[in-house]
């Protein structure tokens, strides 16, 4: 009798450790979402693709008159809905379902929502300064690059 209790408490475990593992990745994944919605992900994301599409347009004004058909396109291939799921799968991936609902309470914080409105602004700060740096340096790499060109085609006997 007790093997028997024992080997049908093991054969239940068994059957119902899937529906667990379904349950947990449920529960899991809606955690994502709370978090995304805590972090207003859609809005901010469509805000990167307005600001990746002016940058764009900044650095070749030659697609200015293109930007509707830019526009297009990012919506298509690069809006959040077409994203959404690409981007909880990485969450899930990264973060457990603790570390998820962890998150979420701190970005319901002072600090945390802080943290929301900021960062746009502390990236943005820091791709000036990036980019500032690389401007500034640049006849540098293309020297370097000039240089390294001509060993190689020096070494090759060209």
């Amino acid at each position: 009798m007790r093997n028997f209790l024992l080997t049908a408490l093991i054969f239940s475990a068994c059957l119902l450790s899937p529906f667990n593992a379904t349950a947990d990745e449920a529960t899991h994944r809606e955690a994502v979402k709370i978090l995304f919605e805590v972090l207003d992900m859609k809005e901010a994301h469509k805000q990167g693709m307005v600001q990746m599409l002016a940058i764009q347009i900044q650095q070749n004004p030659q697609l200015g008159p293109l930007q509707d058909v830019q526009k297009k396109f990012f919506e298509k291939y690069m809006s959040w809905e077409s994203l959404q799921d690409k981007f909880t799968a990485v969450f899930m991936d990264e973060f457990s379902e603790k570390e998820i609902r962890k998150l979420i309470d701190f970005y319901q914080t002072p600090t945390g929502r802080k943290t929301v409105t900021k960062m746009p602004v502390l990236l943005s700060k820091g791709t000036m300064i990036q980019s500032r740096r690389l401007s500034e340096n640049m006849p540098e790499l293309q020297q370097m690059i000039r240089d390294e060109m001509a060993r190689r085609k020096a070494g090759s006997g060209n």
